[in-house]
């Protein structure tokens, strides 16, 4: 999962690329991709993928293999849920975000994650742009973070049964410049 902000950019497609047959990437989410629909297919041949789809009003972009079997749930008007079913038998749901910028707007993003977490019986991971963070240590300059936007989507996480997962590289994964 990665948000390019832009999927035309030729120097971004050239790094996924390469990324993704040197790690064997068989499903790749793209959020923000800020290019018309129109360019998917051609993204698509580009990255070697077999199919690719959009969601949520053109702002995730998932591509995919055919060696495994998905199926895709759109949920919301922020998130997608896809069902990955491997030859081996094994499953899991991976729900693929792209919330919106306010508190307001993100309210019924969490209800949707709420809701679905009541019918998951498979390993289940969320993945995405959540546009809040977990804590005030998750950000740096710009003004004070919002504590009722953290304590929403910490709740929302804990109702949801999901929990942020620790990863390897950089603490801090966007910047603006000045945040």
């Amino acid at each position: 999962m990665w948000n390019i902000r832009g999927a035309t950019n030729k120097e971004s497609l050239r790094y996924i690329r390469c990324t993704c047959r040197s790690n064997n990437i068989r499903l790749l989410i793209l959020l923000e991709p800020l290019a018309n629909v129109s360019h998917l297919g051609s993204v698509q041949l580009f990255l070697g993928f077999d199919f690719a789809r959009s969601f949520v009003n053109n702002k995730i972009w998932i591509f995919w293999c055919s060696d495994v079997r998905y199926s895709f749930v759109e949920a919301a008007d922020q998130l997608v849920h896809v069902y990955l079913s491997f030859p081996s038998g094994s499953s899991f749901i991976i729900s693929a975000v792209y919330a919106k910028c306010n508190r307001i707007g993100r309210r019924r993003l969490w209800e949707a994650l709420e809701h679905f977490s009541m019918s998951v019986t498979l390993p289940w991971i969320a993945v995405g742009d959540y546009n809040v963070i977990t804590c005030t240590e998750e950000r740096i300059g710009g003004s004070s973070p919002n504590m009722r936007d953290l304590e929403e989507f910490n709740s929302a996480l804990h109702r949801s049964g999901l929990f942020p997962v620790q990863f390897d590289g950089s603490a801090y994964t966007w910047t603006n410049g000045r945040m």
